[in-house]
């Protein structure tokens, strides 16, 4: 089968550019020749492909503006992603025994990706299809992967944070021009559309550093985290103030034997606390001052914008919010994780996020091996971040969420394959 694939795939590529030789303009045709390139690479290693895409997808997002026909150039790489790991799924590997329950529900996902295809059938509906499931299929490409490529996976991630964390810097550096978008204070967002989005750019590099960090200390990578540190305060992004602070400190308290250097969690621990203390007055600031008013960046606007929501969803007809607000074809940003799978997918898509969450749970309590830390880590930020923002749909973040998850559930399988009896969780 594989043989016939590459075969029809060499055949399709040299009639394609021998077209493309015969009409196209260079530029076009070095252009084509390079999206040739990444299909046919995409076909003989996913996981590589995969790889490309974490490193690369921090650089794409910077092209936020550039669209390829109507799609936005990062929209198409959402849609090259679910290529990647729908190829691994139909072609590659197959999913080894024995299974858990996230094995099971992951693919539940796909209903109300589906559903919001059927209500918008359009470029608004075909976005929100991708945007639930472009990281679906990397759960099993990781739980999968040999124990001896798992390595890469962190080093992608530490790479992918090497682009915007330069862009932070030059964006303080008044190198980058509008690095900056104010509403109450200059929140720092380099070459993103937002703050917000350039700090998830961030979270993943951040995860991988410190749970590497218990394991073995370095200097450049304890450097590197620092730098994130800072940049992901600059942006004045509360969720995810919240999040790196509620991750350290759980790091702090953390026992396990794969954790060698606990003190240097301590030692983040204590940069914080200093940052906190040179910075107090914006702090405090952003936490108070800032939490009232009718402005989105407010936690009162906030509360009004899913006040809005709900009151849209309850005005639905009620086989309508078996389905949420998808039936009327318009979509508003709900600023919450929860909010927006109960009231933009209604009852369907809650349940489905519900019941992901619990089998997410009973793997994070019943698995204490090499990636609980980060399981753990990316969990907590899962949850945090989700309250004040739509971080399970960045794309970057999902496949980073899904990857940990495939991960840390590839090696709990195999310790139960090996008849081990699984350790419990034990922070």
């Amino acid at each position: 089968m594989e043989t016939l694939i590459y075969s029809l795939t060499g055949v399709l590529l040299t009639f394609v550019l021998t077209l493309a030789i015969l009409n196209l303009s260079p530029l076009k045709f070095g252009g084509l020749l390079a999206f040739f390139t990444l299909v046919v690479f995409t076909f003989l290693s996913p996981f590589l492909s995969y790889l490309f895409l974490v490193v690369a997808k921090p650089v794409i997002d910077s092209l936020y503006r550039f669209y390829i026909g109507p799609l936005k150039i990062t929209h198409v790489f959402s849609v090259y992603a679910t290529v990647i790991w729908t190829f691994f799924l139909a072609f590659r590997r197959r999913i080894t025994p024995p299974f858990i329950s996230l094995d099971v529900v992951q693919p539940l996902f796909v209903l109300p990706a589906l559903f919001s295809l059927l209500f918008i059938p359009n470029l608004g509906g075909l976005g929100l299809f991708f945007m639930l499931i472009s990281g679906l299929g990397f759960y099993y490409m990781m739980r999968e992967l040999p124990e001896e490529r798992r390595r890469y996976f962190e080093t992608a991630y530490l790479l992918s944070g090497v682009f915007p964390a330069s862009a932070g810097l030059l964006g303080l550096a008044g190198v980058v021009p509008d690095a900056f978008h104010s509403f109450a204070f200059p929140r720092l967002r380099a070459v993103y559309y937002d703050a917000t989005a350039f700090g998830f750019e961030l979270v993943p590099p951040f995860i991988v550093l410190i749970s590497r960090l218990g394991r073995r200390f370095s200097i450049p990578e304890f450097a590197y985290l620092l730098l994130i540190l800072f940049l992901l305060y600059k942006t004045y992004t509360r969720s995810l103030w919240l999040g790196v602070f509620t991750v350290i400190f759980v790091s702090s308290l953390w026992r396990s034997r794969e954790v060698k250097h606990r003190w240097a969690y301590v030692l983040v621990l204590m940069a914080i606390t200093l940052i906190s203390l040179l910075f107090w007055k914006e702090i405090s600031l952003r936490f108070s001052q800032n939490a009232f008013g009718t402005d989105p960046e407010s936690f009162n606007g906030r509360m009004m914008i899913w006040k809005k929501l709900f009151s849209s969803y309850a005005s639905l007809p009620f086989l309508h919010k078996f389905f949420g607000i998808i039936t009327t074809g318009y979509v508003p940003a709900s600023h919450n994780v929860f909010v927006s799978f109960l009231t933009i997918w209604g009852v369907l898509g809650f349940s489905v996020f519900l019941v992901w969450l619990v089998c997410v749970f009973r793997l994070l309590l019943g698995y204490r091996g090499s990636y609980s830390h980060m399981l753990v880590s990316t969990v907590i930020f899962l949850l945090l971040s989700g309250m004040t923002s739509d971080s399970f749909f960045y794309p970057n973040f999902q496949w980073f969420v899904m990857g940990v998850l495939g991960l840390a559930a590839g090696d709990h399988i195999r310790t139960m394959r090996s008849g081990e009896k699984p350790r419990r969780f034990r922070p």
